[in-house]
């Protein structure tokens, strides 16, 4: 398994976000700050097919710990 220190995998992650329409301001960009630390959350959201179910997941991340 990849090291969790991979700036390139944690930079793919964050613009994917963005482009999934989470933006720099929302709280599903920091919740994506929080979970994309680790490898397994990031491989998790690149297994995503669509923008529309990443965003989903990510708001589902901010539900689940009451940023909502």
């Amino acid at each position: 398994m990849k090291s969790d220190n991979n700036p390139e995998s944690l930079n793919k992650a964050l613009d994917l976000a963005v482009e999934s329409g989470a933006s720099e301001e929302s709280v599903e960009y920091f919740m994506a700050t929080q979970l994309f630390t680790k490898d397994m959350n990031r491989e998790i959201f690149f297994k995503f097919t669509t923008a529309e179910s990443r965003l989903l997941w990510l708001k589902r991340w901010c539900q689940q710990k009451k940023l909502y």
